[in-house]
């Protein structure tokens, strides 16, 4: 026999934005709202705060976060039937990488217990690694090195040494997250 119960599902979506840059600057101003024929240039220059993030997209699922720039240039028209010329652009803006103090990663060696059955102690295995630098550029090799002293029973099948890409992000309250390894090498000990 049936029941009153019901099973009722809600869709929520969460999207916000915000300008971290907005610079305005009048060019120049016509009084009698025409601009002869010719062609005019006006050659200015603008600061960028030294702060801003590197652009960037993630998606996961159905989510996406994204930084991206862009210059527009406007030609503002008076009237109401004359609607403003504009052109707009992508830009790419990176974040200034260090250029002093560089440094090497270094993962100091870990030791840990080797368990059978999360009691049976089989030894232990230490692991530890390291990399020449810590600030990279897309599409560049690097060197990894790792060690690994294994003082248990257990033979070790493989190593996996890896890169990982975690983003997060929020809008109104909700949070999501991605994961991905962007660079993977797995190693069978011979």
């Amino acid at each position: 026999f049936g029941s009153d119960e019901r099973t009722e599902t809600y869709d929520r979506y969460a999207q916000e934005s915000r300008n971290i840059l907005n610079i305005e600057a009048n060019l120049a101003f016509f009084p009698s709202q025409h601009a002869p024929l010719g062609q005019y240039e006006y050659p200015f220059e603008l600061n960028l705060p030294n702060n801003l993030p590197t652009q960037f997209y993630c998606r996961s699922g159905q989510s996406s976060c994204f930084v991206k720039y862009h210059m527009e240039v406007r030609l503002h028209r008076e009237g109401l039937f004359k609607p403003d010329v504009h052109h707009r652009q992508q830009m790419c803006i990176l974040t200034n990488p260090r250029i002093y103090g560089q440094e090497s990663i270094r993962l100091p060696p870990d030791t840990q217990d080797v368990n059978f059955c999360c009691c049976i102690n089989k030894g232990s295995i230490t692991l530890g690694a390291d990399a020449d630098k810590d600030i990279f550029h897309r599409n560049e090799r690097f060197r990894v090195g790792f060690s690994v002293n294994n003082k248990s029973s257990v033979d070790v099948k493989r190593i996996k040494v890896f890169v990982r890409e975690y983003v997060r992000w929020r809008a109104y309250g909700r949070t999501t997250s991605a994961t991905r390894d962007v660079a993977l090498v797995a190693f069978a000990p011979s």
